[in-house]
């Protein structure tokens, strides 16, 4: 076989990277007609052993980019595009370019990405390798480990149900750093459960980085999970879904706590959270007294709260400096809290999707240098799009979401204006 040489004048082997592709998918063709019906291919601990000892090093990766780039495979560009917006931080014209190649190449990825299986879905890449996965089940576990047994990802999601224990603990180490729980709705987790797990993730050093518990649950089954010293170090995420307990759950310092329902189910604690999300809770003046006691938090949510002008006023008013995204979707809220909101110096984004801010709320927020800006079905017409597309001030690199029917004619230029547009 024959030795490519890459743009860096590295040599590239593709005998040394056949583990990324079946026997049937010949390296040296037109990667154009590789399909997801591929076969499995055999595992690389030596490529995971090279990855994991210089994680960093994106030499050899971009060698293999070039490579697949001349043989016309999309792959080689996505591995390309984000190894350079590792390089390229702000708001320059050139990560906003990346940024828009970047979403381009993984919407289409389904024409062009070949592992892909019955049971999981890759939901986001780094360096162009999957970093997160969520699998359907324990099934989509087991298709995943021999689709991509050279896979080291960062973190793999699996949603359980209430018969799906004792196959998740019969299984080997996965290919994972991290992992992700997700009970089912109509999972009940109890101790017995609860101890399995741990047994589970102890046995084979995988680190619990988000716990979703979205069905009925003891309390001392939560206990266990996150009394447990290598969860209350590395849980990052935790959330809770409609928990009818009627007891607080002491839930350990994390980066990330949702709540839908049962406000109750919270102590109240948020000494090093970055992100806290409440849904379907009545607000009332908790909500800003929290905002007054974020000491570190940049994003505060309040999604379907009943929430009016007023008491909107008041979350913004009391939000510490450092809240610098706000989250008030699918409340009742109009243009006089955007008002309010636009005037914080250290504001960076805002979910405001079905609202009802209107041409007014979406001109204001026209003029501030957001980030990221949820948009979609508030009540704008042309007026509020064209100002959305006209902005003098939000960066190219703004990621943008509204509905296709508002942003109408100027859907186009919005996305030539924008790194990414989500229309829906």
């Amino acid at each position: 076989m024959a030795v490519s040489r890459g743009k860096r004048g590295e040599r590239f082997d593709p005998a040394a990277w056949s583990f990324l592709w079946p026997p049937n998918a010949e390296p040296e063709g037109n990667f154009r007609s590789v399909s997801s019906s591929i076969s499995p291919f055999p595992a690389s601990p030596e490529l995971v052993a090279a990855f994991e000892a210089a994680p960093d090093d994106d030499a050899p990766l971009l060698v293999l980019a070039d490579w697949l780039q001349e043989r016309g495979h999309p792959w080689g560009e996505l591995i390309a595009v984000q190894c350079g917006l590792a390089h390229h931080t702000g708001t320059a014209p050139e990560r906003a370019r990346l940024l828009r190649r970047e979403h381009e190449l993984i919407s289409t990825r389904n024409e062009w990405w070949p592992y892909d299986g019955v049971g999981f879905h890759v939901e986001s890449f780094v360096r162009g390798f999957p970093s997160r996965i969520r699998a359907d089940n324990v099934m989509g576990l087991r298709t995943l480990v021999s689709r991509m047994p050279w896979l080291a990802a960062d973190d793999i999601e699996v949603r359980l149900d209430e018969n799906s224990m004792l196959g998740l603990v019969g299984l080997g180490r996965l290919p994972t750093r991290g992992f992700t729980f997700v009970s089912g709705h109509n999972y009940y987790f109890d101790l017995l459960d609860a101890k399995m797990f741990v047994r589970w993730l102890e046995r084979h050093t995988i680190v619990l980085r988000r716990f979703g518990m979205h069905g009925m649950a003891r309390i001392d089954a939560l206990d266990r999970v996150f009394s447990t010293p290598m969860t209350r170090r590395r849980l990052e995420d935790v959330s809770l879904v409609n928990l009818q307990m009627g007891q607080t759950v002491r839930i350990p310092d994390v980066r990330r706590l949702s709540i839908a329902g049962g406000f109750s189910t919270w102590d109240g604690q948020a000494r090093s959270l970055d992100v806290l999300e409440f849904a379907q809770w009545r607000a009332d003046a908790r909500a800003w007294d929290i905002a007054r006691r974020l000491e570190s938090a940049s994003r505060y949510s309040l999604t379907e709260a009943d929430l009016d002008d007023e008491l909107a006023q008041q979350v913004i008013a009391h939000a510490r400096p450092n809240i610098r995204v706000f989250g008030m979707a699918k409340n009742p809220i109009t243009a006089a809290t955007i008002e309010r909101l636009v005037v914080r110096p250290s504001l960076t984004g805002a979910e405001l999707w079905s609202t009802k801010i209107g041409d007014e709320g979406v001109e204001m927020l026209s003029k501030t240098s957001c980030e990221e800006l949820d948009l979609a079905n508030v009540g704008m017409t042309a007026r509020g799009a064209q100002a959305l597309a006209n902005s003098s001030t939000l960066p190219p690199t703004l990621r943008l979401s509204l509905s296709t029917a508002e942003a109408g004619t100027a859907l186009p230029a919005l996305r030539e204006r924008y790194a990414v547009v989500l229309a829906r």
